[in-house]
């Protein structure tokens, strides 16, 4: 991973480059294909086994579209918040191309929610986006992790240890300090939910950073 975007208030990214036709224009055409899938009958829905030291339980996850080159891992607040705050990414994303993945943590909403206090740990957070990476089949040619406010300082610690895995990087209202190959997009109007009201700012500075990443512009 090569390049890094901060989105202000505040988004931030790290992105590695890739190289060809422009993602959105590659995939437009074959983006509710899922032709293949193992989710098609469940809508996109998978339930992922993490292994914990507490035991295995299960994560809720949803694929919408389908673009082999642009993939976006969604991480919502908390800890112990939901992914349907970040429902307004469909208004958005799909027209642009964009593979992206709802993901409920472990303790959130459709996902297991063991009574574990232990569990409530950083590091056993990033191991678990690494096992829904791996479950995923993400990899560095498609991978963008986008985290939200906790999120954001989860994306932090998972790219500091894993990032031979991501392509992008983008923290959501979260600080971050300056980075080198960095972006970063100030939402003037926005609050600490930008994505809602400075939405417009907010949403096509994101998707063209992505684009500008997949097309090599940056």
């Amino acid at each position: 991973m090569r390049h890094v975007v901060v989105v202000g208030v505040v988004v931030a990214s790290l992105c590695a480059c890739g190289g060809g036709p422009p993602a959105h224009e590659a995939a437009v055409a074959t983006y509710f294909d899922s032709t293949g899938r193992d989710d098609v009958l469940s809508g996109g829905v998978k339930l992922i086994p993490i292994t914990t030291p507490k035991g295995t339980f299960r994560v809720w996850t949803k694929r919408v579209g389908n673009n082999p080159r642009v993939k976006v891992l969604l991480l919502h607040g908390g800890p112990g918040g939901t992914h349907e705050y970040l429902e307004a990414f469909d208004s958005y994303f799909p027209a642009a191309g964009i593979e992206y993945y709802y993901y409920d943590q472990l303790g959130s909403y459709y996902s297991d929610q063991p009574n574990e206090p232990e569990l409530w740990e950083v590091p056993r957070f990033v191991e678990e986006v690494e096992q829904v990476r791996r479950a995923l089949a993400l990899d560095r040619d498609n991978f963008y992790l986008l985290g939200h406010s906790w999120g954001g300082i989860l994306a932090i610690e998972y790219a500091l240890k894993y990032q031979q895995h991501l392509k992008g990087l983008v923290i959501s209202n979260m600080m971050a300090s300056r980075v080198k190959h960095g972006r970063f997009l100030l939402c003037p109007d926005g609050s600490h939910l930008a994505m809602y009201d400075d939405q417009k700012v907010y949403m096509n500075g994101l998707i063209q950073f992505i684009r500008d990443v997949d097309s090599g512009r940056f």
